[in-house]
């Protein structure tokens, strides 16, 4: 399982833009305006009012690294072709995945391994990308009282999402909480 960080960060192709600026003749280098503008981008606001926990994203990806590290052996083999990714909040469709007024914490994206080891099943055929586990921070960060709270709530919705991958259902791993 890889860890990537979403929380915005410099594009790929910032050496593309200095090739082109060079190509039309401008002498403006693009990928310094670039550079700023992304830097500028992973900057998160104040801590609002009352929120006991909030952390940088640097702290938070290292917190997701440790909790990582300290998933059992045995599931590493099942989780190789995995990513795990931070965004500060759930976009509408991750929404959309919920009950309204629910608190999304975290999101499974692709197919139940079974489902791949069947070949497709009744599911479809077997992903063609590979599944992640998109982690919440800010609503992760608002549901804890305290950074251990917070380790507990990462490593709880991780281990959640991971049960998706596995193939059990929404009800299942409710009833196993």
């Amino acid at each position: 399982m890889s860890m990537q960080g979403a929380h915005g960060g410099a594009r790929e192709d910032d050496e593309r833009l200095d090739t082109d600026a060079e190509a039309d003749g401008t002498d403006t280098d693009l990928s310094e305006g670039f550079e700023e503008f992304a830097q500028q981008q992973r900057v998160r606001p104040p801590r609002p009012a009352g929120q006991a926990v909030y952390l940088d994203q640097e702290e938070f990806d290292a917190l997701v690294e440790e909790v990582l590290d300290g998933l059992p052996r045995e599931w590493s083999p099942l989780l190789d072709n995995m990513a795990v990714v931070v965004d500060e909040e759930p976009g509408e469709d991750d929404l959309r995945t919920v009950p309204p007024g629910s608190t999304l914490l975290g999101l499974y994206r692709g197919g139940a391994i079974r489902t791949q080891f069947l070949g497709g099943g009744l599911a479809g055929p077997a992903m063609s990308a590979p599944p992640e586990i998109a982690l919440f921070q800010g609503p992760l960060e608002r549901a804890s009282g305290d950074p251990g709270d917070l380790r507990e709530r990462v490593r709880h919705t991780l281990v959640h999402e991971i049960g998706h991958h596995f193939g059990y259902s929404e009800d299942l791993l409710d009833e196993d909480e």
